[in-house]
């Protein structure tokens, strides 16, 4: 018992910890004092509490800015891992993703990522759409169904929505229609479906 008591007064250090080393890092950033300092206060604060997701997207950030990509990858992939709808962090993938201007390695870390997080569908979503750019979105198949195989709910909004769209894009509407039906009312994907809806009843052949 005395044991769990040290270890949990030590975890709540290390988190306090965390976010003193993130305040200090967001400190020197906002006034711009060496980008450096600012850099190496966001990876202690991440160091002693990876799941500080201010950190992990302030450092992400950073990366970014300093076009050091790869870097930039790793810690959205930390940051996604422990929200994977996390928006801001998504959008900031899409940012690198695109920075790299290579769809090849975008589609690499994707499916690595996504074999580990086969329920985000958010990194679904993104994925279908770079192989629809890249010409191979019949790619997405494979990748849906072992999403499909690992769920753990009856009702999955967000896959419903990932189906629907490669439907759309496959030229396979009334699929594509009953997918995205089956979430049109729910919170997050609601408006979603029912946007992609009203563009196949609009434009059913894309022209």
């Amino acid at each position: 018992m005395k044991e769990l008591k040290n270890e949990d007064m030590i975890k709540k250090a290390r988190e306090l910890l965390s976010d003193i080393w993130y305040n200090i890092g967001d400190y020197y950033e906002k006034f711009d004092i060496k980008l450096d300092f600012c850099e190496k206060a966001y990876v202690e604060s991440v160091n002693n509490n990876q799941s500080n997701i201010p950190a992990l997207y302030s450092l992400s950030n950073l990366y970014m800015k300093k076009a050091n990509y790869n870097e930039a990858q790793r810690y959205i992939d930390m940051l996604l891992h422990e929200d994977e709808s996390n928006e801001d962090a998504l959008a900031l993938l899409i940012s690198v993703l695109n920075a790299k201007k290579s769809n090849e390695s975008s589609i690499t870390y994707l499916e690595t990522t996504i074999a580990k997080q086969p329920n985000a569908y958010h990194l679904i979503e993104l994925y279908i759409e770079i192989l629809r750019r890249s010409g191979t979105l019949s790619n997405a198949k494979e990748i849906l169904y072992k999403s499909e195989r690992t769920l753990k709910y009856t009702y999955t909004p967000g896959l419903y929505y990932c189906k629907g769209l490669f439907y759309k894009y496959m030229g396979e509407t009334n699929k594509a229609l009953i997918e995205f039906s089956k979430a049109k009312t729910d919170e997050d994907y609601g408006i979603k479906c029912i946007e992609q809806m009203l563009e196949i009843y609009i434009n059913p052949d894309s022209d």
